[in-house]
Order: C-alpha cells, then structure tokens, then sequence
C-alpha cells in the first residue's frame, strides 16, 4: 500500500513520520517542491538574533533524517496535476541535470500543500523587489539580503508574523514601522492591557501605528512610498506579515474548497475524495466555540498530520477535536502565551464572561524572586468552565499555557482548579499555586 504526501513542511513530514511508526510495511513517499524540509519560517528572526548561525539550519528535520526512517523523499519535485479518478499524482522533478515529469498511483493521498503569505492587491510585480513575504528558505534569504541594505523598514500587520519580525530587528541600527489596521496588536490572541505591556516594551526605534490600514504602495525611484488614510511617508522595503492563505489552487478544479480557498474535509481530515485527505495550513478546523476557521499555526500542522496518518492506517477512528489556538512566543524579553478566547472575543460567540487576572512576583524561594509573572483566566459565566488564558511573563514559565490548554479542552470549572493537586517545593514553587489563586479569585465574582 502506498500514501503519497504531497508537501513536506511540519504536517506533511509529520504525517509521514506517524504514517511509517503505526505502518512500517507502508510505502511512503513525500514530494516537496524545495530543498528543504520541516522549514521554520521563524527561522529569520532567530538568526537575526544571533541564536542561528546559518538559515539553512532553521528546519526541524534535515533530509537525511527523514530517509533514515525509508521514507521516500522526493526535494525540488513540483506537483503538477492530480487525478483522482485515477489516484495518480504527475510531478515535475526538477535535477541539476534536467527536468523531469514523473507520474505515481496511490492507495491514499495526503494534501500538505500549506500556506502564503497573503499580499495586498496593489502588489505589483514593478515593486516585488522591495515588497517582500517570506514562508520558506528561499524567501528568507532573499528577506535578508534586502533587509541588510533598508534602513527604513515597513512591516504590515502586528500578529505575531510582525511583532516577532520587529523584535528581531529591533537590535540594529534601523527604524522599524508596524502597521495595523485593528486597534490592537494580536489582537486574535491577547485582550488590549496583555497588549499594551507588550507595545510599551517595544525599544524608540520601532514604532507602531494602530488602525492604520495601508491603502496603497508606489514605487518612486529606490524608495516605496506608503499610503494610509492619515499619511503617505516614504520606506526602504515593505515586508508583508499578515495572515497566510492556503495553496489550494493545484486541487480547485478536483476536490471541494471553502469559500476561503481551503480544503474541505469531514471531520476525519478526508475531502470531498474519501482518499485523499488534506491537513495543515490548506484547511480550516474547528476551533473554541465550535465552529471551523483557518489557523495556521503549526501545532494544527502537527495534529491534523498525525491524525490523517492515524485515521488511513485504522479507519477513520479519531476525530479532529476543536483547537484552543495555543501560542507562546518571547519578544522584548517577555515571555507571552495565550490560549482559548479572550475576553474581548467571547461575546461575537455569545458568551457571557467572568475574567480574573492577577500579577504575581512571589514564586518561592528561587532565583526568579520579584520577577513579574501576569496572568489572565476568563470563565463563562453560567457553567463556570475555563475557556481561556493569557500570559507575560519575565522568566520562562511556558509550560504553563500548556496546562491552561488542557484544564480548557478537559471542560475544567473554577472549582476544578480550586481544588486540584499541585505540588508544593518551597525552591521550585508557591505554596498556593498560580492557578489556584486565580481561581479562588474567580470564586468570588460567580
């Protein structure tokens, strides 16, 4: 039997890894259209930062490991049609010696076609030098060639894209705009105090403009001149960091799509083909609140790939169960995660909210002590369930949105996490924990 996996980024290479571990007798065999695989789009940032000596190092898994375990990787293999009638996927694989057109027939065919980074329609080719998006190596490199020679550098959007991009480059000598035409920065992830302690951290050469939707971009001789509704002002390079939106087009014609240009699937992760699934950034899942948006965040990668692989080799046996959009990032030496909803967005779900948030400085008897950690619950009102969580902190306490994940997913009550179990060590831990005293603090507003 054979699973072809078109796309090798984090949910393709995830799909295949988990396909080969409950499968081993499977042929399994992966078509990337780059050289890499399990790239980091991040990568950039990172090696800005100095915390990468090489770009080419900023992928999860190198080729060489991804063969180790007799998965038939196929690099620079472009997808070109796919038939499903016939269950044959035609690729053009592209050698140093030639190009060559390949056809191969599949049991099963797992789409892991991902993402772009969405551009503005006046994006023009007279411009795309100086406008860039970045997703995978190729684009990154190019990013960096440009961004050494601006001194004046645009960034449009402040979700995480952005803000993480600004951070990196705010350690040179460069001015750095943001733009966003919300009134907030990740406002997707954080209510508006989380992110205006975020902003304030933000150092006085990077400066950020709020409801600031970017009408237009000319290009005048080596400048680009951007045009908002309150001014026009002239930049080196306009980097786009805006939501990315799927690479549907290869199937458009074949399987079902969204009226968002993804991937329709069950609640399986099959399409509108029962053999052929699609998963990662090329779908829309379900998400807190039930109902199905797009999300592109690479732990949907890693779960939809794992549970394609899961239902092709037992049946469809495990259903795809509703995200929290968990996130952790560190920018301005401020740890910040959020997960479930937040307190602005839960009445568009009709939710009504209890919301509990507290500054802690006292973590036992460590070196962390008078290091701040603030953290924010939000409850519904009538069931009293946990349904969402936000955190800034100034040392690494991650681990913590994790957990607030699960106690969501797990329909967990203010008195659930008043009364469970936490350990106690007077150089590792608070004698009350963080949770629990949130909870408590909570108790008293129902």
């Amino acid at each position: 039997m054979r699973t072809i996996i078109v796309g090798g980024s984090h949910a393709g290479i995830t799909a295949a890894k988990t396909l080969k571990k409950i499968a081993p007798e499977m042929d399994v065999v992966v078509l990337e259209k780059t050289s890499t695989v399990s790239f980091v789009a991040s990568s950039i940032n990172l090696y800005l930062k100095g915390e990468l000596a090489d770009l080419a190092a900023g992928s999860v898994d190198t080729p060489e490991e991804i063969r180790a375990l007799e998965i038939h990787l196929v690099l620079n293999a472009t997808a070109t049609k796919i038939d499903p009638a016939k269950q044959t996927v035609t690729y053009k694989e592209h050698t140093p010696a030639k190009v060559e057109l390949q056809t191969l027939s599949y049991d099963y065919l797992i789409l892991a076609l991902g993402s772009s980074q969405f551009t503005l329609p006046f994006h023009s080719k007279k411009i795309a030098e100086q406008v860039l998006t970045y997703k995978n190596l190729a684009e990154s490199q190019q990013v960096l060639q440009k961004i050494s020679d601006a001194q004046d550098i645009t960034i449009i959007g402040s979700g995480y894209i952005g803000v993480e991009l600004a951070e990196a480059l705010s350690t040179q000598a460069k001015k750095i705009r943001i733009l966003e035409r919300m009134d907030t920065l990740l406002f997707r992830y954080y209510d508006k105090e989380p992110a205006r302690q975020i902003s304030q951290r933000m150092p006085k050469n990077v400066q950020l403009k709020l409801d600031t939707p970017v009408l237009d971009i000319n290009s005048t001789a080596k400048k680009l001149t951007v045009v908002t509704p309150l001014e026009s002002f002239k930049t080196d390079l306009v980097i786009y960091a805006v939501n990315a939106r799927p690479n549907s087009q290869l199937v458009k014609d074949q399987l079902d799509l969204d009226a968002d240009g993804t991937v329709k699937v069950n609640d399986y992760l099959q399409t509108s083909d029962e053999k052929i699934y699609a998963i990662g950034d090329l779908i829309s899942v379900p998400v807190a609140g039930d109902e199905r948006r797009y999300v592109p965040l690479v732990s949907g990668a890693i779960i939809t790939g794992t549970l394609a692989a899961e239902n092709i080799v037992f049946g469809n046996r495990r259903i795809f169960k509703p995200m929290q959009r968990t996130t952790m990032s560190v920018v301005w030496g401020l740890y910040i995660g959020s997960t479930g909803f937040t307190e602005d967005q839960a009445p568009y779900y009709n939710l009504t909210t209890i919301a509990v948030e507290k500054e802690f400085t006292d973590h036992g008897f460590n070196e962390r002590t008078g290091k701040k950690l603030w953290l924010k619950l939000v409850f519904e009102k009538n069931s009293q369930r946990l349904i969402g969580g936000q955190l800034l902190s100034e040392f690494e306490e991650t681990s913590l949105i994790n957990l607030i994940s699960m106690l969501i997913e797990q329909k967990s009550t203010v008195q659930d996490i008043l009364e469970a179990e936490y350990y106690f060590s007077p150089l590792l831990a608070r004698k009350s924990h963080y949770l629990r005293d949130l909870a408590l603090l909570a108790l008293t507003k129902f």
